[in-house]
């Protein structure tokens, strides 16, 4: 991306796998997805890109896991 002349990079999150709820397998959610998403982000930190962490799947309410984005994740 650098090499295109980009300085920054949007890293899209889950909510469901950042907070390990709903279901997904623990292998890919809670503690072990925050580090890879840390670890992606010090990567590409290390390029010399700047990084926007951007909560884009969330859920309404605990019954569903985040399959899509909605305007307000919180409210109920």
């Amino acid at each position: 991306m650098a090499s295109w002349g980009f300085n920054v990079a949007r890293v899209q999150v889950n909510e469901s796998c950042w907070l390990g709820v709903q279901g997904v397998e623990p292998a890919y959610s809670g503690v072990a997805y925050q580090q890879a998403i840390e670890k992606y982000v010090s990567a590409l930190n290390a390029a010399g890109m700047y990084v926007i962490i951007d909560m884009h799947w969330s859920s309404k309410g605990t019954a569903k896991k985040a399959v899509r984005q909605f305007p307000m994740p919180d409210e109920r």
